[in-house]
């Protein structure tokens, strides 16, 4: 059974000025759907804390679906502080009673990634939330598991994780991301390719290197992240990123170390622009070539 006849009843009350009874017929709603004109039909009756409580329910069915979780940022919003919600009346993660959600700062095809503030500590942090926490499972301990034992300089520090709910509470990048614009200056290059060079002498692909993956954190040094695609090397890969995939990867080639170095210089490639200087011209060439360096411990 579905909720199309009730949503196409509930509409034509919309339309006619019936909101209290459109809310009336949506109120056992459980389809983003629904729950977003329920969300609706509520606001219209002047019911806010409703409406509030409605987008709540929507953004816990499918965080992902458009304009659900800004919908309910809004009626928090509208209430003032809000104190009492947190993460954990929202997206399913229980990390902290004293964690809040600030904004949404990137969605993906697999997360969202949110900054969050952490009263007790005084800190943001960012909280990378599953789509699909379930089937995701795998994926997430696999990422969890990377980030533990390539902890370091350059990578972002993983605060708590939880795999059956689906989130990941890490570090908060203050500085952006590599894709709105590259550093003055390219010492972050080199800081990048040691951090890479870690995680390669951990027998690990990171599998995903691009410009919005590098991120700033306050003092201006990159961290490389999303390690959610890190497979050990030799596995097989799942999925790729166009214009940063190795020729090798896009033929169906196991992880190599190599892949990373390829997807290394077109990061630097397409961040620098006609402003790289020789010796980042000359990593570009040897990190793109044919035969490139085995890995970044070779760069």
């Amino acid at each position: 059974m579905t909720e199309r006849a009730p949503l196409a009843a509930a509409k034509a009350l919309l339309q006619a000025g019936r909101h209290a009874d459109a809310a009336r017929l949506l109120a056992s709603s459980s389809t983003v759907d629904g729950l977003a004109m329920l969300t609706e039909a509520r606001l219209l009756a002047g019911d806010l804390d409703g409406a509030r409580v409605a987008a709540e329910r929507a953004v816990r069915v499918d965080p992902s679906a458009p304009g659900i979780f800004d919908r309910w940022l809004r009626l928090r919003g509208d209430r003032g502080a809000a104190p009492g919600f947190t993460i954990e009346g929202t997206l399913r993660a229980r990390a902290s009673t004293s964690l809040s959600l600030s904004r949404e700062v990137g969605r993906g095809g697999s997360a969202a990634v949110f900054e969050a503030r952490d009263s007790t500590l005084g800190r943001s942090v960012a909280l990378k939330v599953l789509h699909a926490p379930r089937a995701q499972r795998a994926q997430l301990a696999r990422e969890a598991s990377a980030l533990v034992e390539v902890a370091g300089p350059g990578v972002p520090r993983l605060f708590a994780a939880n795999a059956s709910e689906g989130w990941l509470q890490l570090e908060w990048a203050a500085g952006g991301s590599l894709a709105a614009g590259a550093p003055a200056g390219g010492a972050w290059v080199r800081a990048l390719i040691a951090a890479l060079a870690r995680v390669h002498a951990r027998g690990l692909v990171h599998g995903d290197i691009k410009p919005s993956n590098v991120l700033f954190d306050a003092r201006g040094a990159p961290l490389l992240s999303d390690f959610g695609l890190t497979v050990r090397a030799g596995e097989p890969h799942v999925g790729a990123t166009p214009g940063f995939a190795s020729p090798e990867r896009l033929a169906g080639r196991p992880a190599h170390p190599d892949d990373d170095v390829f997807a290394l210089g077109r990061t630097v490639e397409v961040a620098l622009g006609g402003a790289a200087g020789p010796e980042h011209l000359a990593l570009i060439a040897r990190a793109t070539a044919p035969r490139r360096p085995e890995s970044a411990r070779e760069l």
